[in-house]
């Protein structure tokens, strides 16, 4: 809402500017992670489950990289840290200053679910492993 009413000279002058028309085009996520999976795998992980313990430096990256491969779009993909971001963490991690006080899994879970072109994710937060988490992934889980 404008604050002020236009002048008819404002008026005119914006009625004159030509039209720009743009072209949008849904994107299908689930679609472009299968155009170029190999042929030896070609749903990548879009139907396994996989557990990624340690989001530090490597393991942020690697779990933004396992999302853009299909990892919980169509099964579980669990994260697992127990550990705050902080301040000395922003210069080699995947996740900025805003994230800083709140915990690295729940932090790369909302990082993803922000920056990520499918909707319907199955992610899952774990602050601790435990003997027993492990065990029960080594059962049902393909990546780890």
């Amino acid at each position: 809402m404008c604050s002020r009413s236009l002048k008819s000279q404002e008026n005119k002058r914006l009625l004159d500017e030509p039209v720009q028309f743009v072209h949008t085009q849904q994107l299908d996520f689930k679609k472009s992670v299968l155009r170029y999976l190999p042929a030896q795998s070609p749903q990548g992980l879009l139907n396994k489950k996989v557990l990624l313990v340690g989001l530090g430096a490597i393991g942020g990256y690697m779990a933004d990289a396992l999302t853009k491969i299909g990892a919980g779009i169509e099964s579980d993909f669990v994260l697992v840290d127990k550990d705050q971001f902080l301040a000395e963490n922003v210069s080699r991690h995947l996740l900025g200053l805003l994230y800083c006080g709140q915990f690295k899994a729940s932090a790369i879970k909302q990082h993803l679910a922000e920056n990520t072109f499918f909707q319907q994710k199955k992610f899952d937060v774990k602050l601790k492993t435990s003997h027993h988490l492990i065990q029960s992934f080594l059962r049902k889980t393909i990546l780890i």
